[in-house]
């Protein structure tokens, strides 16, 4: 009975975290609320046997004001990595500046 409820939590476990990387609605929920928009373009990037992506969301959150959402994903041959950023309007042009300020010096 015990080994029962723990292979339950087990797969409640790894379950949640399928709904989490693989749905569009587990995603916004990740990234602070829901996905509205997601930019069509994304970044990726491969080095070896690692590949990072880059995706950008519009999130709509509780607020009036809707969230930048930047996932982070990283993929290896035995692993996988999701960081989910959400930043203000304020936040997203700050980074933009940045990043752009950056690229112009290199």
């Amino acid at each position: 009975m015990e080994n029962g409820l723990f292979y339950f939590a087990i797969a409640g476990f790894f379950g949640l975290a399928v709904w989490q990387l693989f749905t569009k609605n587990g995603r916004g929920k990740v990234l602070g609320g829901s996905i509205v928009e997601t930019l069509s373009e994304q970044v990726v990037y491969k080095k070896g046997a690692k590949t990072t992506e880059i995706t950008v969301h519009v999130i709509a959150h509780g607020m009036p004001q809707k969230l930048v959402g930047i996932e982070i994903k990283e993929k290896a041959f035995a692993g996988f990595s999701l960081k989910p950023i959400s930043l203000s309007k304020a936040e997203a042009l700050r980074l933009a500046k940045l990043l752009t300020e950056a690229a112009q010096k290199t």
